[in-house]
């Protein structure tokens, strides 16, 4: 039983006389309620009230009987007449119950409604079962469809499976992965290509009616399943049936079944069809949010690494088959692990958040962003030329230098550096790994070169490129990771000697790695390098000497002390590894206290950098607060200067108090056109406060001749065209107001030539002064005035282009009109005037 009732009394009652006669009871409130109870669980009888709030229950009868032809229902009505009767008459219900109802006449009449059902299933007889063995073969069907590794994948399992349970000739799913619109359509028989695509039409037009969305068909993913199509198989489809996917109430796909035959569904069809779309809605849903889960990372919400390596050999694969050129961006926040130090892993992680959030805006589209692992990140830049790829890798760089990270805490500037490489830069042989190799390269080259830039990949980063790009052993990776004491590598071609020199340092309580050639030394510093506090290293090994050793762990880490061993103890030697950054120089064979003290005094010093740099960051901290407030107090001077222009020009409307809010509206009118146009921010302030001011020359003029209502003597209109200029005078003082002030000038001039004060033509009169004269002649056509009633939107159209290439700029008219549906809205004259097309 389900009883929908929005008295509650009504349903408690009712629960508990139901239950009591044995039947399994549900509540529903409301016909909504209801409808989601149906779709999960299917009921024998329902008992509904007729007159409920929102949706009333004829409604919810109708409905319900999409889904579930085979309910009986009961109308409980506290309103019994002879229109409730003639209701369920055409609905087709016989039993009917007037409030308040007895427990006997209540159970009685459940009773008789509920073998009548019985009585009407059975004689439904094999259909009825092979619909039942459908719906079991659906839950099948989803379990495939959650076990799909891509969306794509879980759309072919469903279509293939529908097209077998439906008997129809095509099946087809519309839904969306990752932004991109797919239809995937399982062929059952044999159809023509005019037969799939009048079903393509048909699932896009029924989505576009039920969402309100249009689908280009450019950016269509169609993909055939099943009988391949073929000239000789029927091209029109005779019976098409489109529904619906809803999750959480808007439009996620839409399910289309397609016969070349004509058929006439019953409405135990009608039903199934409608469980099938609550069923795949379901599954659709859960698909996607399995996808996105398994494909994020969980604190930038970008794509992970699994995701991205997929996605970038799927776009290898495209590049090479089409010839598409492709690009791939490495990048990593310099000096992250010293912002961690300094801030603390929360700021950290909100660093990490903000720097994902740039990196998402600037990127396009089409392209694809990951958080790597760490502080590191990727992005994939399908189908691009080399030189849109630099730019856009320096666009990100630009963004990132650019923003101030925790703004409302710490304020803190980081700056990225960036490496790339495209697929003209590979064979086609390669795989596509091999350009995330080559970037990695640019970017180790980028932070040899200072950081805080972009680098593509060339040729000659390629120098060693092999040795130093190995992967450490796992065990320079994990231990100083798991560890709270100093992390010490010891880096030298000698095993005897790294044994030694461990030994000791382990014997007074150190953590350490051991490296036994330079390029794994380097190898180590490029993978894992901010996680040492110390390098200890032979001065000259094969390859790369002990000081490029430190130099490519000081490029990764700048808190990493470095002191140096070796067995050819020279001044000049001594005098080198000093320069390049050691902090000391021990002669071999190396002596345990001598070597302790060394290493003691080195990770002191280590401890009073980061100290300092702590303290240097709080500095910073501090400074950008009082720039903040110093940057606060001139916002409020800013403010306080526009309130008073504000001010002056509604004193001027006050004073032509004919005019109401003149000035405001042309500066709103004059804005919103001016960012039609395109104008710079710079410009569009110079047009607001100029179309707020336009006027602030008429201060000079006497009332008799400024409201005089009739026509200006020769003397009167001599003072009256001086305004402009006083204007200008008035504003140009002031040198933030300097280019106000020339439109001030100018908003009287016309295009012709034969406009005041200075006569100026064409484009010598500025282009503020020329949106604005078009705006305030509109302004002043749409207006009532003392002595003429306002014009209608057609008509002052009319005018302006009357204007056109004589009082107004044919430009700027033509701009105004193609937008005039906008200047309205802002203008709200009110009259009701229609726009011309």
């Amino acid at each position: 039983m389900l009883v929908v009732d929005d008295d509650e009394t009504i349903r408690l009652l009712s629960h508990r006389i139901l239950a009591a006669y044995g039947a399994a009871v549900e509540l529903a409130d409301n016909g909504r309620m209801a409808l989601q109870i149906l779709l999960r669980q299917d009921f024998d009888v329902v008992l509904v009230d007729l007159r409920m709030q929102e949706m009333n229950g004829i409604a919810f009868i109708q409905e319900a009987r999409n889904i579930w032809p085979w309910l009986g229902f009961i109308i409980m009505t506290g309103f019994m007449d002879d229109m409730t009767s003639e209701v369920s008459s055409r609905l087709g219900i016989h039993h009917l119950l007037e409030k308040p109802v007895s427990p006997e006449q209540l159970c009685g009449t459940v009773l008789e409604e509920y073998l009548e059902r019985r009585k009407a299933l059975g004689a439904l007889g094999p259909e009825f079962e092979e619909h039942q063995r459908q719906l079991r073969m659906l839950g099948h069907l989803g379990e495939t469809a959650l076990s799909a590794n891509t969306f794509v994948e879980a759309l072919q399992e469903l279509s293939d499976g529908l097209g077998e349970l439906m008997s129809c000739d095509v099946a087809g799913l519309f839904g969306f992965s990752e932004g991109q619109k797919i239809i995937v359509f399982s062929a059952q028989k044999k159809v023509s290509l005019e037969f799939l695509n009048s079903a393509r039409g048909e699932i896009l037009k029924r989505y576009e009616a039920l969402s309100g969305q249009t689908v280009d068909p450019a950016g269509l993913r169609v993909q055939l399943e099943g009988v391949p199509p073929g000239e000789d198989g029927p091209s029109v489809p005779r019976h098409l049936l489109a529904i619906p996917l809803l999750v959480n109430n808007e439009v996620q796909g839409i399910l289309l079944l397609a016969s070349a035959e004509a058929r006439v569904l019953g409405t135990v069809d009608v039903a199934f069809v409608y469980q099938i779309a609550n069923v795949l809605s379901s599954i659709l849903a859960a698909v996607t949010r399995i996808r996105q889960i398994a494909a994020h990372d969980s604190l930038t919400g970008l794509y992970n690494r699994a995701y991205f390596e997929e996605q970038m050999e799927r776009a290898w694969q495209m590049a090479r088959r089409y010839g598409h050129n492709m690009a791939v961006a490495i990048m990593d926040i310099d000096h992250f692990k010293s912002i961690n130090d300094a801030h603390g892993h929360p700021t950290g992680d909100r660093i990490l958040a903000e720097f994902a959030g740039i990196i998402r805006k600037v990127a396009r589209a089409s392209d694809v962003e990951a958080r790597f692992g760490g502080d590191e990140f990727v992005v994939l830049f399908p189908e691009i030329d080399i030189p849109f790829a630099v730019m856009l890798g320096e666009r990100i760089r630009k963004a990132v230098e650019d923003h101030v990270f925790c703004a409302d805490t710490m304020r803190l500037k980081v700056t990225t550096s960036l490496g790339l490489s495209t697929s003209r830069q590979i064979s086609t042989s390669d795989p596509a790994s091999e350009m995330m190799r080559l970037a990695d390269i640019a970017l180790y080259a980028v932070k040899r070169e200072g950081r805080n830039k972009v680098g593509l990949w060339s040729p000659e980063q390629c120098m060693d490129s092999n040795e130093k790009r190995k992967s450490p052993p796992e065990k320079a990776l994990d231990s100083p990771k798991t560890s709270t004491h100093p992390a010490i590598l010891v880096v030298d071609d000698d095993p005897v000697i790294v044994k030694i020199v461990q030994t000791v340092l382990e014997g007074a309580g150190y953590v350490t790695d051991s490296a036994f050639s330079s390029a794994e030394a380097i190898a180590i510093a490029h993978r894992a390098g901010g996680n040492y506090d110390l390098v200890i290293t032979d001065l000259e090994m094969p390859v790369h000497s002990g000081l490029e050793v430190l130099s490519a762990f000081r490029q990764v880490n700048g808190f990493v002390m470095g002191i140096v061993i070796t067995g050819h103890a020279t001044k000049d030697n001594a005098v080198a590894s000093l320069r390049e950054g050691a902090f000391d120089f021990i002669e071999k064979p190396v002596r345990p206290e001598k070597l302790l003290s060394v290493v003691e005094k080195a990770l002191d010093l280590r401890s009073l950098r980061i100290e300092n740099e702590r303290y240097r960051l709080r500095l910073e901290d501090m400074v950008l607060q009082k720039s903040a407030t110093i940057l606060e107090t001139l916002e409020a001077l800013k403010q306080s200067h526009d309130f008073t222009l504000k001010t002056m020009a509604g004193l001027l409307d006050v004073r032509e108090h004919d005019t109401g809010k003149h000035s405001s509206r042309v500066r709103d009118l004059s804005l919103v056109l001016g960012r039609i146009m395109k104008l710079s921010e710079q410009d569009l302030d110079v047009l607001t406060y100029g179309a707020l001011l336009h006027d602030i020359g008429k201060i000079a003029v006497p009332d008799h001749v400024l409201l005089k209502p009739g026509l200006l003597s020769e003397e009167e209109w001599m003072l009256m065209k001086a305004h402009p200029e006083i204007g200008f005078k008035i504003l140009s003082p002031n040198q933030r107001l300097k280019d106000v002030a020339e439109l001030v000038y100018a908003h009287q001039e016309r295009y012709d030539g034969t406009g005041y004060p200075r006569g100026l033509k064409g484009e010598a009169i500025c282009l503020g002064a020329r949106i604005f004269a078009v705006i305030d002649a509109y302004d002043a056509m749409r207006s009532n005035r003392p002595y003429r009633r306002s014009m209608s939107a057609v008509a002052a159209a009319k005018e302006l282009k009357a204007g056109s290439g004589t009082q107004f700029d044919p430009v700027v008219v033509e701009s105004f009109l193609l937008h005039q549906g906008e200047i309205e809205a802002v203008g709200a004259w009110g009259d009701g005037g229609s726009v011309s097309s």
